[in-house]
């Protein structure tokens, strides 16, 4: 880093971490308040893949119409999903993500790809 920008000045790991999760929480409750205020509904995409290292992974993104009628789109989950990827695993994972944003009520539909284990969920 001293050969880079020899005036950075360094911060230890945890105060990244730290600082990383201050600003998603802050950026987090700003965005619920967002969706709160719209009167229309959400659209959702569901993404579900492994990668290399067999570890799975799941996406939620969110598609919504603002207040001054452009088209939004944001990341409300993104985690490491634990196999069995049954439909009963996956549902519960959107659940619990739909309860945490409050948004439940204003879903207007999903998007899911072909896997067969969501045609259950």
């Amino acid at each position: 880093m001293n050969y880079l920008n020899p005036y950075a000045k360094m911060v230890c790991r945890n105060t990244e971490v730290s600082d990383i999760g201050k600003i998603y929480n802050r950026e987090r409750i700003k965005l619920k308040e967002i969706m709160g205020r719209i009167p229309n509904r959400i659209f959702l995409t569901l993404g579900l893949w492994t990668a290399s290292t067999s570890e799975g992974f799941i996406c939620l993104t969110a598609h919504f119409i603002d207040e001054n009628w452009k088209l939004a789109s944001c990341v409300m989950n993104f985690c490491r999903m634990k196999p069995p990827y049954t439909d009963i695993e996956l549902e519960a994972a959107l659940f619990d993500s739909l309860k945490q944003w409050g948004i439940y009520k204003k879903i207007f539909s999903i998007t899911l790809d072909n896997a067969s284990t969501k045609d259950n969920m």
